[in-house]
């Protein structure tokens, strides 16, 4: 009968694109060896679930060049011979899935240079050869199924790994990692370089041979207790090592030194260390290293020599407590360092050679107990604003440090913030300071020619004070510098005529929330740069006739109004086009390039 059905078919064969021939029972008779030979168009053949046992030589060799997809899916197949597949030169789809293959012939798939899909699961494999297919012709992204099968994981599955990578699924249990690397559920297996121990028990490293071809080790979550002397060698591929999780308190001399330069990734994290030996990591090539998580106590000069590459170094949650002058020297392209959580209460300098370490480095001191003095400011002028947590983990503009304790100075920032701080003429303001902020104290006033030195001080904040009088010049000694300064929220009652004497690089002084009744004659004259003068909310019912503002008509200027103090005044002045606004403002007037305002 089915000779019958195969003679009908062939009668189509110039017509014929397909062939779907799914739950038939083609198997009882077999395909005829020479069936497919004559039908040129053909590209999708499918014979799921036919009960077909065996396949001839052969037999698609006549569709060789047009077929793509080849559905075997749920037949009694148990083996495909080296010429069972000859000839699919354009095949990309091969499903043999649910077959009961046992064997698979060296050469089998040779012919196979196109296919992109192999689909194997549910099989009877239990080795997978190499030499099945012709690696130099298959395609290196052909993705292959195991799933289902029960294939060895030995060293003779390596080649799969070499020809396909990650597009291999369902192989040793299914569990792949990272670059490739087969994770193998049986323990010390190795294949592409990687090799695992993972039975979570293991505590004698010494016993634990690594082999020579090994490209990452991962030991983690077992037992080790440490690492012999002389430990790796001969690994000139191995560039990362995983130990973390264990319970390895020392590390034998030169452990690491026969890897060599490739070393380049170790976690030590989660360990029971309590030193790191001198040159320990010496040789190799590390931009990654992470020993959080044990109990190191110091950290010596040579811990980290010959580290020239190393990134990031992470001592997060040890318990450090004094890190040796140098320790850091080496670490010439170091990124991220990681010191929380410690017990460090000195940073001392020279540690690093600053000359030499990124100012860009990313330091994180959060946890631990550093002293906010003058000793720590070489951290604040080598490294800035990418510190973390030091002293208390303020910072303020430009990534001035703000201490937490009073007085303190540090890359040109003076701060008092305790509150009760009352007479300004005992606070002596370092020659070097930049920014001063003073807010939030009780101090009644500001003496005379208090400013003196501090040729760079360019910002002050004394907002929310009892200031009641500025003396005479006070800060006439900062003119060429000072651009900004807050008065807010004090008791000035008048500003005379000369308290802001000299200031004329000043384009900020906000006044607001004051009690001021008067203000001289020529007060702001010497304010050339003003940007923004606040006087609201005060006490101001007219201002004296005269030059009270006298300010070049190229400045822009703001004397703002906020909004709960609708009785005072605003004159806004643009420096494009100059236009104003006058709020109860009796007389405007235009002197010889200036403007002189008479408000109320």
């Amino acid at each position: 009968m089915f000779d019958y059905f195969w003679n009908d078919l062939h009668d189509l064969e110039m017509l014929l694109l397909q062939v779907k021939l799914k739950g038939n029972s083609l198997g009882t008779t077999g395909i005829p060896h020479d069936y497919f030979q004559a039908l040129p168009l053909l590209n999708y053949v499918d014979l799921e679930n036919n009960g077909i046992s065996s396949l001839p030589d052969f037999v698609f060799s006549g569709i060789g060049n047009s077929l793509t997809y080849l559905r075997l899916y749920q037949n009694q197949l148990t083996i495909i011979e080296k010429n069972t597949l000859s000839g699919l030169a354009v095949l990309q789809t091969l499903d043999l899935q649910y077959n009961s293959l046992h064997t698979i012939s060296i050469g089998a798939f040779n012919d196979l240079i196109a296919l992109s899909d192999l689909n194997l699961d549910g099989n009877n494999l239990e080795v997978f050869r190499e030499g099945i297919f012709n690696i130099s012709a298959t395609p290196s992204s052909l993705n292959i199924d195991f799933s289902g099968n029960s294939i060895v994981c030995d060293a003779d599955l390596c080649w799969t790994y070499h020809a396909f990578g990650t597009s291999v699924s369902g192989m040793c249990d299914g569990t792949w990692g990272r670059n490739s690397d087969i994770y193998y559920e049986l323990n010390a297996k190795v294949c592409g370089g990687h090799f695992e121990i993972d039975d979570g028990t293991s505590s004698d490293l010494s016993a634990v041979v690594i082999p020579g071809n090994a490209e990452t080790v991962d030991l983690h979550g077992n037992a080790f207790i440490g690492i012999p002397a002389n430990y790796f060698q001969s690994q000139p591929g191995l560039w990362k090592i995983d130990c973390n999780n264990n319970g390895i308190s020392n590390i034998g001399e030169n452990a690491f030194l026969g890897i060599g330069s490739s070393l380049t990734w170790m976690d030590l994290s989660y360990n029971q260390l309590t030193s790191i030996g001198e040159n320990q990591f010496i040789g190799s090539s590390l931009t990654f290293l992470n020993i959080r998580n044990n109990y190191i106590t110091s950290i010596g000069l040579n811990s980290f020599k010959g580290l020239n590459f190393l990134q990031t170094l992470d001592l997060q949650d040890n318990s450090i407590q004094s890190v040796s002058i140098g320790a850091f020297n080496d670490l010439l392209a170091l990124t991220d360092l990681d010191l929380d959580t410690n017990q460090l209460q000195v940073l001392p300098k020279g540690i690093f050679n600053v000359s030499t370490t990124p100012s860009s480095l990313n330091l994180d001191l959060s946890g631990n107990s550093i002293i906010c003095d003058a000793a720590l400011c070489w951290a604040y002028h080598a490294f800035g604003a990418s510190i973390l947590g030091m002293c208390d983990g303020k910072w303020g503009h430009n990534g001035e440090i703000y201490y937490e304790l009073n007085g303190k100075v540090c890359g040109g920032h003076f701060e008092i913030d305790d509150g009760t701080s009352s007479d300004l003429s005992a606070v002596v303001i370092p020659g070097n300071v930049e920014t001063i902020d003073l807010n939030s104290n009780s101090f009644g006033g500001i003496p005379a020619n208090y400013f003196q030195n501090q040729p760079g001080l360019w910002k002050i904040d004394f907002s929310f004070n009892s200031i009641l009088n500025i003396g005479e010049n006070a800060f006439l000694g900062i003119g060429s510098s000072l651009t900004w300064m807050d008065l807010r929220h004090n008791q000035v009652t008048s500003i005379g005529p000369n308290q802001f004497k000299g200031l004329f690089l000043l384009n900020h002084l906000d006044m607001d929330d004051n009690s001021i009744d008067s203000i001289s004659v020529g007060a702001f004259s010497d304010l050339r740069a003003i940007t923004l003068l606040d006087l609201s909310g005060n006490n101001l019912q007219t201002l004296n006739e005269g030059k009270t503002f006298q300010l070049h008509h190229t400045t822009p200027l703001s004397i703002a109004q906020h909004a709960r103090q609708a009785n005072l005044f605003e004159c806004l002045l643009s420096s494009v086009g100059i236009s104003y606004i006058i709020y109860k403002c009796d007389m405007l007037m235009l002197g010889n390039g200036w403007w002189e305002y008479w408000c109320k």
